[in-house]
């Protein structure tokens, strides 16, 4: 081996552990954030996408070459700014967004072996792992099931099947299916979208044929869960059989699955034909030595041309030669970062009270409410409790009372737990109710809640939500800012966090809705929040002692094994 060829491949080393070095500083904050998405059945899909990447990755770069220009420096700089805003914020996804430009910068400098071009294409699986903004998953939740539903009802009316819509309901004679996140199609639309970007990045798809694949994605997920929801309803309609829960309902889910996936695969069969090379024998006549201009401009923006595939010499031009210096300031950076991330995960790591213990010994009967709340009066008789599935969108438990005054009747309640926010009135949207005013009431400035004022769109019915939500040790959560992202996000700039969770609260939500046949006064509204926040103390102080109690019951156990338990508990909750 000659002096420049080792000398040449100590070069590329050393950048190969600079850059192993920077992805290093970001590792604690991404394994946090993929374990958060972890918790969110429609990202469960990551994993498979995270090591499809890596396979490929190794497998099709050129070993021997790194190819870093302008660009890959000004990718590497967003990086760094990206980490430091995550780690001043403590924000996991912040932290995720700078590992993938990071990522986009290393593909940026690789290059296929098999078509010379960069391995940019690769990046389309790990972005699909990285969730949405500011909760856009949920708002997705919300426009797939008022679709699913709205289609699936079209379906049933055309083929002659009582029925009755309302919002994301389809109520039958005898039975009532709500179209929830769980049918609404989101965990197999990104399933499907993943199984897409695995065939664009596997067999290498060009720009236009890869996003026709992907929309045609969205078409196919929409196509199946119609079928999954008309064929439930269907069911019902004529043999009175239920196929919303069971193992029948997931073997439904997953033919429905299987179909989408068949399109898939066709579709992308049928785009290859269409978008196929032309060849230059066909494009040209004899005696040509100029390539036909069409044939050229389809073949480079359509199709890999035969005769593309070339290997590329190592130690071309264009190698990175870090600088020691650079290398220097690498490994600063990644004992700066992970020593920052392993502080702040270190202090986050505090008991708090299972969900799984306070199920136990938080139970509510009528006589846990006074007879009279500010100005609202107690119904007799008017309790009510509900157990849903452990993983219900709604919550497990619910406890309810009415209360009157005001002309009005009011239901108060008591769902619990959740996993950190709860958007409340996503729930009542997908019973046909529309956000008329959003409000953020600050009477209580250390604690506010949410106040919505809804409207059934063709029917006279207004609605009155109130609600908030608090911890399992009574510290209240507050609720995300309303307005543009933009808007949330400088409110996230000026309010700088003190702690980060590493599973979300065990979280109590407290709402207070009624519905009135003409829109609501002011006093009315008043007087609705004050019986909402009146109605959250008593159930925070009945939360905070099943706490106490728990604690009494728990203070002989050794140390370790009250963490232990207290950690799985408040992981298995949070699933």
């Amino acid at each position: 081996m000659s002096e420049t060829t080792k000398s040449s491949t100590g070069r590329i080393s050393s950048a190969w552990l600079l850059l192993s070095l920077l992805l290093a500083a970001h590792l604690p904050f991404v394994v946090l954030q993929y374990y958060r998405e972890w918790q969110l059945e429609h990202y469960q899909f990551f994993p498979f996408a995270l090591i499809l990447f890596a396979i490929l990755f190794q497998q099709r770069r050129i070993v021997g070459v790194l190819k870093w220009d302008w660009l890959s420096w000004t990718l590497l700089a967003i990086d760094l700014v990206l980490l430091a805003a995550g780690l001043r914020y403590f924000s996991p996804w912040c932290v995720c967004v700078a590992a993938g430009v990071l990522l986009l910068a290393v593909c940026r400098s690789q290059q296929d072996r098999a078509t010379g071009t960069s391995l940019v294409y690769l990046m389309l699986l790990p972005l699909l792992t990285l969730r949405l903004p500011f909760r856009g998953d949920l708002t997705v939740i919300q426009e797939l099931q008022a679709v699913t539903t709205r289609v699936a009802g079209r379906i049933l009316d055309h083929f002659g099947f009582l029925h009755l819509r309302d919002g994301n309901v389809l109520t039958f004679p005898g039975k009532q299916f709500m179209v929830e996140e769980a049918c609404s199609g989101v965990q197999s639309l990104f399933t499907v979208l993943f199984l897409s970007a695995a065939i664009i990045c596997i067999y290498r798809r060009r720009w236009l044929h890869g996003l026709l694949l992907l929309g045609s994605s969205v078409a196919f997920a929409g196509m199946m869960n119609v079928l999954r929801v008309t064929a439930i309803s269907v069911a019902w309609a004529l043999w009175q059989v239920d196929l919303s829960s069971g193992w029948q309902h997931d073997l439904i889910g997953y033919a429905s699955l299987i179909f989408a996936a068949l399109c898939v695969v066709s579709a992308d069969c049928a785009f290859s034909f269409l978008f196929a090379a032309v060849p230059s024998s066909i494009a040209q006549l004899p005696g040509d030595s100029v390539m036909n201009p069409m044939v050229y401009v389809w073949n480079k923006l359509f199709a890999w041309p035969p005769g593309i595939r070339r290997v590329l010499a190592e130690g071309r031009s264009g190698m990175w030669q870090p600088a020691r210096e650079l290398s220097v300031i690498a490994a600063v950076v990644c004992l700066g970062s992970l020593s920052v991330q392993g502080v702040t995960i270190s202090r986050s790591l505090k008991p708090a009270v299972p969900v799984e213990i306070i199920r136990q010994q938080l139970t509510f009967s009528e006589d846990d409410m006074p007879d009279q709340l500010e100005e609202w009066r107690l119904l007799s008789d008017s309790y009510s409790t509900e157990q849903r599935g452990s993983v219900d969108s709604d919550g497990e438990f619910t406890s309810a009372w009415l209360y009157a005054g005001h002309g009005l009747t009011v239901r108060t309640a008591m769902d619990h737990p959740f996993c950190g926010w709860h958007t409340l009135e996503v729930c009542y949207q997908g019973i046909g109710w529309s956000v008329v005013e959003q409000r953020i009431d600050r009477t209580e400035p250390d604690w506010p809640c949410q106040v919505f004022l809804f409207q059934k769109p063709g029917d006279a019915r207004y609605g009155l939500l109130v609600y908030s939500l608090f911890e399992a040790d009574g510290q209240a959560q507050l609720p995300p800012e309303p307005g543009s992202p933009l808007s949330q996000l400088a409110s996230r700039l000026r309010e700088r966090p003190t702690t980060l969770q590493i599973v979300e609260a065990n979280t109590y939500q407290s709402q207070v809705f009624c519905e009135s046949p003409v829109p609501f006064t002011e006093d009315q509204i008043r007087q609705a929040v004050d019986l909402h926040f009146a109605s959250r103390q008593v159930m925070r102080t009945a939360v905070i002692r099943a706490g106490t109690a728990f604690e009494a019951s728990t203070s002989a156990l050794p140390e370790a094994d009250l963490w232990w338990s207290m950690i799985c508990a408040t992981s298995l909750s949070c699933r």
